[in-house]
């Protein structure tokens, strides 16, 4: 059988794969039925700390797409968590809020 870095109990792989790994159950216990995933909660709280921060804004620090961004946005605004208005500054620009029960969740 051939060696794995997870086999080496001081290997940084091993201890990045047991970190994630009782995270997940961390958060799996922690966040109960909420009905919400890691990723969601990453996105609430750039939403929480940057009142009417854009989507835009959200991807640009998050790394990821514009277009994951709508994605998570549309399964947070479907649970009621979020919620999108236009800026009174530049009427294409949306920002987004926490809706009572997104502050509530977070």
């Amino acid at each position: 059988m051939k060696d794995s870095v997870f086999n080496d109990e001081s290997s940084y792989f091993n201890s990045w794969y047991n970190i994630t790994k009782y995270f997940d159950k961390f958060f799996a216990n922690r966040i109960g039925n909420l009905n919400i995933s890691p990723n969601e909660v990453m996105f609430l709280s750039k939403i929480y700390y940057n009142k009417g921060i854009s989507q835009k804004a959200i991807a640009n620090q998050m790394l990821v797409s514009e277009a994951y961004v709508t994605k998570m946005f549309k399964s947070l605004n479907n649970k009621n968590l979020v919620k999108k208005s236009i800026d009174p500054k530049n009427n294409t620009r949306r920002q987004l809020f926490l809706t009572e029960k997104g502050k509530k969740v977070f």
